[in-house]
């Protein structure tokens, strides 16, 4: 009994030079940029290179957001004790 092995042609095609002049130059505008990287991490193009670009750019995005949330918290807490012992205790109650 002879076994059928199918086999799965798999397509690589490779974003050009050109493409990825423009994903850079789009992704330099605020704003544009999540709009651009969240198209491309979602995208359906057979082009998995620009597809797992746009997933670690929103990554990367989301890592450097947090950090600014936790340190902005922690300067938040240290000014005000900051501020509480410098100042007159009237000023903060």
């Amino acid at each position: 009994m002879a076994q059928h092995v199918s086999e799965n042609i798999v397509e690589n095609r490779t974003a050009s030079v050109q493409s990825w002049l423009y994903i850079g130059i789009l992704t330099l505008i605020p704003g544009l940029n999540i709009v651009i990287f969240l198209a491309l991490a979602v995208s359906e193009e057979p082009n998995k290179s620009l597809q797992n670009f746009g997933r670690a750019a929103l990554i990367n995005i989301a890592i450097a957001a947090l950090a600014i949330i936790i340190v902005s918290v922690m300067l938040s807490f240290s000014i005000k004790r900051t501020l509480t012992e410098l100042l007159p205790w009237w000023v903060f109650g």
